[in-house]
């Protein structure tokens, strides 16, 4: 676990407010088992979370997407879309 993600555990079990984590499927700062663990941190603190999981892009998409690759616009389209809703 890296010591980016084990700061960012503290701000987790310790946050008032629900969290939305929008996070890309290939992600080298926040990889897989980061984002497993960060999961079982808000469950076990019984917080309030939303996670999302973009497929099949790598991270930045949502400010660096592709948007002559479709399954990447399509992608940054929805990212965009929850960002105006939250």
């Amino acid at each position: 676990m890296s010591l980016a993600f084990q700061t960012e555990s503290t701000a987790l079990k310790s946050s008032p407010v629900p969290l939305l984590l929008s996070c890309a499927e290939t992600d080298h700062t926040f990889p897989l088992a980061s984002r497993r663990r960060a999961e079982d941190i808000l469950v076990e603190k019984q917080k309030s979370y939303y996670i999302q999981v973009f497929s099949g892009v790598k991270h930045g998409f949502g400010t660096r997407a592709d948007i002559n690759v479709e399954h990447e616009r399509a992608l940054f389209s929805a990212f965009c879309l929850t960002r105006v809703m939250t």
